[in-house]
């Protein structure tokens, strides 16, 4: 079993500086970084979950405040239209480059374990360019327009993942919180293929792992917390975990606190769904 936990925005604050400091400075990153890797008993180091980046790179407004994360606001995209005119990136564009210089940083400063960059997921990229609320209307009016915009999503995360891995990180981790609020069947249309483009793309650029987190405590959960929804999230693991495994790659679960979401909240609860996925 490892450990390794998400802290950065709390260790921040123990370090003396906000949270607004914190999104916008390379060097406070990695500072926090490799505080976190010399003080915890972590098995490796996490980049900051900061679900705004991404989309800031693709011109989306972001709120910023001293003492909460930024905040996606507005909508930047609306119509087929807006989705044809809408250009991928550069994986440096925006605050993505100050991300992946973060974790350079770290692997320069040779702390003896692995590094990972983390990033949002490809539908839940794609919801904070449509606005969240808009974007269930359109899984069901403009499923065209939607898998349109996820070309552009996938297509931006997979360089940003080869960025990472080009500064030095051993893999990446990756969100999606999204997919947590709609339909299995939505699901496996509108991320899992998305999601399997990344985690093939991981593997071919040698990434250690990509680590998947839970969905987020506000939203509502599409399934209930019970046995069924148990051995639905494990069959689903098992068939990333095997499609992860011939590509030479990894899928690492990472829990979050009952504060930050609803489901696998624990470090057994995770092992337990591990051992019962049956991947190898």
């Amino acid at each position: 079993m490892k450990f390794m936990p998400v802290l950065s925005f709390p260790i921040v604050r123990k370090l003396g500086h906000t949270v607004g400091e914190f999104v916008k400075s390379a060097d406070l990153q990695a500072e926090t970084m490799a505080w976190i890797t010399r003080n915890l008993p972590v098995d490796a180091v996490l980049g900051p979950m900061d679900l705004s980046v991404e989309a800031e790179a693709f011109g989306a407004h972001v709120r910023f405040s001293d003492n909460e994360v930024p905040v996606v606001t507005g909508q930047l995209v609306g119509d087929e239209d807006a989705v044809a005119e809408l250009v991928v990136p550069p994986p440096d564009a925006g605050r993505c480059s100050m991300t992946v210089s973060a974790v350079a940083k770290v692997k320069a400063m040779d702390v003896g374990k692995p590094v990972f960059g983390g990033m949002i997921g490809p539908f839940s990229l794609a919801g904070r360019l449509t606005d969240v609320n808009e974007m269930m209307f359109l899984l069901m009016d403009e499923p065209e327009m939607v898998h349109a915009l996820l070309e552009k999503t996938t297509a931006f995360l997979i360089s940003y993942a080869q960025a990472f891995k080009a500064a030095g990180a051993d893999g990446v981790f990756m969100a999606e919180p999204l997919a947590g609020v709609i339909s299995p069947a939505a699901l496996e249309e509108f991320s899992a293929p998305y999601v399997r483009r990344i985690v093939e793309a991981a593997g071919a650029i040698g990434s250690t792992g990509v680590i998947m987190v839970p969905a987020f405590s506000r939203q509502e959960p599409c399934k209930p917390n019970n046995q069924e929804t148990y051995d639905y999230l494990c069959d689903q693991l098992h068939s990333l975990g095997e499609f992860a495994l011939k590509n030479g790659t990894t899928v690492i679960l990472e829990p979050l606190n009952r504060a930050e979401c609803f489901y696998m909240r624990l470090v057994s609860q995770a092992a337990a769904i591990c051992r019962d996925a049956k991947s190898d």
